[in-house]
């Protein structure tokens, strides 16, 4: 009997260690990605209402800010005047006189110039305030530039009505 005992402990025994030996296992793998979008903002500021008796240059501030990709080889800063919106116009609708764009010129170097006086920021008519090189991973992660553009009225007949007049200037960053 003690010997059936035996065979009994050693078969339970054999089927306990069958049971806990190592499982079968198998390993696999998946792609993690993460993605963080281009950005770039740009705004601008600091211009007040022209006295037009006693027309003073004033100064527009644009403020930009990037972070890019490895790709891009360059950030361009421009400010310009649409031909349609860019017309300042009076506030009273009986109005027919306009300050155009002809008449507002920026200084970003020696001189003013038209606004709308040569290409940049993949436009025709713009002034270029400033080109920034991307050759290293600072110069693309994270930039935050302040750049000052003088900005005066000339040419203003003195014959416009009394009225206030608007318009747009529109900055523009741009990337390639």
């Amino acid at each position: 009997m003690k010997t059936k005992w035996v065979v009994v402990v050693l078969a339970i025994l054999a089927i306990s260690t069958a049971a806990f030996a190592a499982p079968n296992t198998a390993t696999g793998s998946t792609p993690i990605k993460a993605t963080k979008a281009e950005t770039l903002t740009i705004s601008a500021s600091g211009l007040t209402p022209y006295d037009l008796g006693a027309l003073a240059p004033q100064t527009l501030t644009i403020n930009s800010t990037w972070n890019l990709t490895p790709a891009r080889a360059s950030v361009a800063i421009c400010a310009y005047m649409d031909t349609a919106t860019g017309i300042m116009k009076g506030s009273d609708p009986s109005n027919t006189d306009v300050i155009d764009q002809t008449m507002v010129q920026a200084k970003v170097s020696a001189s003013y110039a038209n606004i709308n006086a040569g290409a940049g920021c993949g436009l025709t008519a713009v002034t270029t305030v400033k080109s920034y090189a991307l050759s290293t991973q600072a110069d693309r992660k994270n930039v935050s530039k302040t750049d000052t553009v003088l900005i005066q009225l000339n040419g203003v007949p003195a014959t416009l009505q009394a009225d206030t007049y608007t318009g747009a200037i529109t900055v523009v960053a741009y990337a390639q």
